[in-house]
């Protein structure tokens, strides 16, 4: 028998379906949402939780001031500041100086060399004026920044002058020298001074430090470690590499920037037990840095922590959580070290810290290196 074909399906149909239409007052809503919203985007002060008002001061000049969401009051905008023609004469020299390891833009200070109109200055009242703000130049010497000749460069001045304000003017070079900065007093009246670290600073007792109490004998020389964050972004790291510098024996340990404020990281109370030292610049780390002392940055890139040998007296330096140290700073200290990884050479600050100074302590335990090192 033959089989009766089944009928094939029907066509779809194409009238559109209607579904449920959405009440009046959701579509109000929504529709007071959406302005809402555009409203917000269009306003960044509003966005940001932030109020802006100008405030007309005296004279005429206007004032922002932005409130933001916590209440607090701050100002906003460019910051102004005095002229130089307004705290210096037009005969007086201006010398802008750091420290090794800083930026002119971040460290950089001013001072003023009076000229007594004869468009020049000497090299000596350079110093002087330098020494009178603060400066060692038993500890560093000044290096001018030199462009004519090399290109861009900083050339060492009056090196083995180590108290300008003793030092007489002359013609002997390695006294102080005629050296003269001529400049031009309706333009270019301002020259760039780098102070480098002597190397006498790092050895300054090269045969060791005679013991008081009998001939020929000398101190022990066990030297001393610190560690320090320069930029630190939490407490609570600065917390933790406390604890661990005072357990694996660290003298010290210093904060450049931000200050430390005690938090629950610290258990041990060890502000009570071991110092910290807080430097608000790159330039009064510098000069407030130990005498004898070498500066070991801890950062990627490095010499490998397995086979480095820690100087006696160092002064561990690491970066910041988020952008580490600052290649300026890494110059300028006198060794690299980084910690060996599997997977990544990132590390938590506190770890990183706490990891070098444990490699110290086996290393002096175990009597590894030599020649008066680590």
């Amino acid at each position: 028998p033959t089989e009766t074909p089944l009928p094939p399906p029907p066509a779809p149909s194409r009238e559109p379906r209607r579904g449920r239409r959405m009440p009046r007052c959701w579509q109000r809503l929504c529709f007071s949402l959406f302005l809402l919203g555009l409203g917000l985007s269009l306003s960044p002060s509003a966005s940001l939780g932030v109020s802006v008002s100008h405030v007309r001061g005296p004279g005429g000049l206007s004032t922002c001031h932005a409130v933001k969401g916590d209440g607090k009051e701050r100002l906003c905008g460019e910051p102004v500041g005095p002229a130089a023609s307004d705290l210096w004469g037009p005969s007086t020299m201006l010398v802008r100086y750091m420290y090794h390891g800083g930026t002119l833009t971040r460290d950089g200070r001013l001072v003023g060399v009076e000229s007594g109109g004869a468009g020049s200055c000497k090299g000596l009242d350079v110093l002087r004026a330098l020494q009178a703000d603060g400066v060692d130049f038993s500890r560093f010497y000044a290096a001018v920044y030199e462009k004519e000749e090399s290109g861009g460069g900083w050339l060492p001045i009056l090196s083995a002058v180590r108290d300008p304000a003793c030092a007489i003017d002359s013609d002997d070079g390695d006294t102080a020298g005629p050296l003269t900065f001529p400049f031009d007093m309706d333009s270019c009246r301002r020259i760039d001074v780098k102070l480098f670290r002597r190397e006498s600073d790092l050895e300054p007792f090269p045969g060791g430090s005679p013991f008081p109490g009998g001939a020929g004998r000398l101190l022990p020389n066990e030297g001393y470690a610190a560690m320090g964050i320069f930029g630190a972004k939490t407490e609570f790291n600065v917390g933790s590499l406390w604890r661990s510098a005072y357990q694996l024996g660290s003298s010290y340990i210093f904060t450049i920037g931000p200050r430390y404020e005690p938090q629950a990281s610290d258990t041990l109370s060890t502000h009570k037990r071991l110092p910290l030292f807080h430097h608000s610049s790159w330039r009064d780390f510098c000069a407030a840095s130990p005498i004898g002392a070498q500066w070991v940055a801890v950062e990627m890139g490095g010499e490998p922590l397995e086979t480095f040998v820690h100087p006696r007296r160092a002064i561990y330096i690491l970066g910041s959580e988020d952008s580490g140290l600052p290649k300026s700073a890494l110059r300028a200290c006198h060794a690299h070290v980084a910690i060996p990884s599997v997977r990544t050479e990132s590390f938590n600050v506190a770890m990183a810290g706490s990891i070098v100074l444990y490699d110290r302590l086996l290393k002096e335990k175990f009597g590894y290196g030599g020649g008066g090192a680590v």
